[in-house]
């Protein structure tokens, strides 16, 4: 091998990597991943009005209630309460002595709101200025017509020592109890269907924004 071949295969030698190394593909750049943030709370101050209405009638001697949101509640442009929105609570009695005997006085302590999503936030909200409560219809309870029917079974079966009157007695007194007290307490509703006011924030409701359904 003579000189020139030798000067030739150390410059192949010398620039074969760096060729080697300007021909490789440049590797594919990665796409930028945002920062996502968790959205901030909505926060509905206290003192904000809220739109109900009974969904069935309420009767006087009910503890529980279950309302429904009227008008959707919003905030700057997005729909943060829907309508629909079940509302549940407590009926919450007061009672005092005047001129005319003991008086009675209720309003609707709301404790729970229940979303479209099925997800349960706690509320303090209230619901004044309720109609009174019925007066009492006057007459027999079905309390009384079962009594009377069943006492009245046990009588005949003392005085013919026959089954048949008491079993008679027992049915008819329990059938004629039952209707009499559907019949009393139909008159005894206090709020009917459709009836609808407003319930006040006592304190403000924070909660985390939801996808409407």
């Amino acid at each position: 091998m003579n000189w020139f071949s030798i000067v030739l295969f150390k410059l192949f030698l010398t620039a074969g990597p760096s060729w080697a190394r300007s021909a490789a593909p440049a590797p594919a750049p990665q796409p930028a991943v945002a920062a996502t943030s968790p959205a901030a709370p909505i926060t509905i101050p206290a003192g904000t009005a809220i739109e109900l209405a009974v969904t069935s009638p309420i009767y006087a001697d009910a503890t529980h209630v279950s309302l429904e949101v009227t008008v959707s509640v919003v905030q700057g442009n997005r729909i943060v309460i829907p309508a629909k929105t079940e509302v549940l609570g407590l009926v919450e009695t007061t009672r005092w002595s005047g001129r005319n005997g003991e008086r009675e006085r209720a309003r609707l302590r709301l404790d729970r709101m229940l979303f479209l999503d099925q997800q349960m936030v706690a509320i303090s909200g209230v619901v004044e200025n309720l109609p009174r409560f019925p007066r009492p219809r006057a007459g027999l309870t079905g309390q009384d017509v079962a009594l009377a029917a069943i006492l009245g079974g046990f009588t005949l079966f003392g005085l013919t020592s026959s089954v048949a009157p008491l079993i008679v007695g027992i049915v008819g007194g329990s059938t004629g109890g039952i209707v009499t007290a559907r019949a009393t307490r139909n008159g005894s509703v206090w709020l009917r269907k459709g009836k609808s006011f407003s319930m006040v924030l006592e304190l403000p409701l924070t909660f985390a924004p939801r996808t409407l359904p």
